[in-house]
């Protein structure tokens, strides 16, 4: 099954060249494993990254193994944290083509 809607994680120090990575909003998987990505080449550990963004370290790991399912406001403190940025991109869904 494809998802309606797809989310894009994007480094806020991009350079041009780099792309951003989009995902179906679905795919919580790619989700979690792209902010422990982000996470671990800024060299935070989790426990300190939990405690800055206001969670617990399980609610994090959870978030980054795709087992949790966080907020919108957990999310949004977390790309502010690792410097991302969470867009999400409007298409015509295949049923109204």
């Amino acid at each position: 099954m494809k998802h309606p809607c797809m989310f894009t994680l994007m480094n806020t120090h991009m350079s041009e060249a780099e792309v951003p990575v989009t995902h179906p909003i679905g795919d919580s998987i790619s989700l979690g494993a792209a902010l422990r990505a982000r996470r671990k080449s800024l060299r935070l550990g989790q426990r300190d990254a939990a405690e800055i963004a206001g969670v617990s370290v399980h609610t994090l790991s959870d978030i980054e193994t795709g087992k949790g399912n966080p907020t919108l406001e957990t999310l949004l403190t977390l790309c502010e944290l690792l410097g991302l940025e969470l867009g999400l991109s409007e298409r015509v869904p295949e049923a109204l083509k």
